[in-house]
């Protein structure tokens, strides 16, 4: 697949906060089954943009660390075996003996995204939440660059929590976004019918630790792909997503109002149905958009 494919279905990682973000890549180096070193680059690349970029002289150091690293450590002989002894201090290298241990211990390639790591992370800010009700009343906000959501409630927070009903192992496996969601017990009707000729690419559930959990899907056709994200929130709150100049288009259906807009290459539809905040984004043109919107 093209980069700028990769990239595009990447895209809905731009909506997470630094923090966020910050959370992902721990959670991806500590992941049992290698992780996903695509995403990772491309948060790398996400927080350099916000923090105005790596100067010169940290690229160099980097660049010259990992060099260093591959030829000491990056061999065939060290796939798959630890880059730290474990408890048996007779042998410098030891294969991991189970994934419980594995959370305190990193594999050669783990150690090297890591290494890549460290120079974006350095000076993260920390964004705060913001201060949403617990009611969703949801209403759409943009700029010329920008589209989030704002939250109408005003009255009293109610005592049941609105957040995903049932967690579930953060290392469970899905093989569709309708069978993690049903895992989770969300019954809501936000499941848009696909273009023929789409298959699912990956699925993955990650939760943040925040009362939000993210439920991420691509499909993938022979010249195209799709992207299905739903944002589960124990409490209002709402992402920023990257948008174009062009003016967002409001599409009310069944009582739901589906947010329009492009971001560079994307065509894009935003809502929130209760407490989940959807988004599709899409290759497709913004017509076979509306038609997926219109089969929910």
């Amino acid at each position: 697949m093209a980069t700028s494919k990769k990239n595009d279905m990447y895209s809905y990682l731009d909506q997470l906060s630094t923090q966020e973000l910050e959370d992902l890549l721990q959670k991806d180096m500590e992941a049992a089954d290698g992780g996903d070193l695509d995403m990772v680059m491309y948060i790398m690349e996400v927080i350099e943009k916000r923090e105005g970029g790596v100067s010169d002289s940290d690229k160099k150091a980097a660049a010259q660390a990992l060099e260093e690293f591959f030829s000491v450590y990056g061999v065939p002989e060290g796939d798959g075996l630890q880059l730290y002894p474990c408890d048996d201090s007779t042998s410098a290298i030891h294969k991991q003996n189970s994934y419980q241990n594995s959370r305190h211990k990193f594999s050669v390639r783990k150690a090297l995204i890591l290494a890549a790591a460290l120079v974006c992370l350095s000076s993260l800010i920390v964004c705060t939440a913001l201060g949403f009700e617990r009611v969703f009343q949801m209403v759409g906000k943009w700029t010329s660059e920008v589209f989030t959501f704002e939250n109408q409630y005003t009255g009293d927070i109610p005592n049941e929590n609105n957040g995903s009903e049932r967690l579930q192992p953060e290392d469970a496996k899905y093989a569709t976004i309708k069978e993690a969601l049903d895992a989770y017990g969300i019954t809501e009707n936000v499941m848009p019918v696909l273009p023929d000729g789409f298959k699912v690419s990956r699925t993955k559930v990650m939760q943040l630790g925040n009362g939000k959990t993210i439920f991420y899907t691509t499909y993938e056709s022979d010249a195209h792909y799709i992207t299905f994200q739903v944002t589960s929130y124990a409490t209002p709150g709402a992402s920023f997503s990257e948008k174009d100049s062009v003016s967002v288009t409001e599409h009310l259906h069944n009582g739901i109002t589906y947010y329009l807009y492009s971001n560079e290459n994307s065509n894009c539809a935003l809502w929130f149905n209760n407490n989940l905040e959807c988004l599709i984004d899409t290759d497709l043109p913004s017509e076979d958009v509306i038609l997926m919107v219109d089969s929910i």
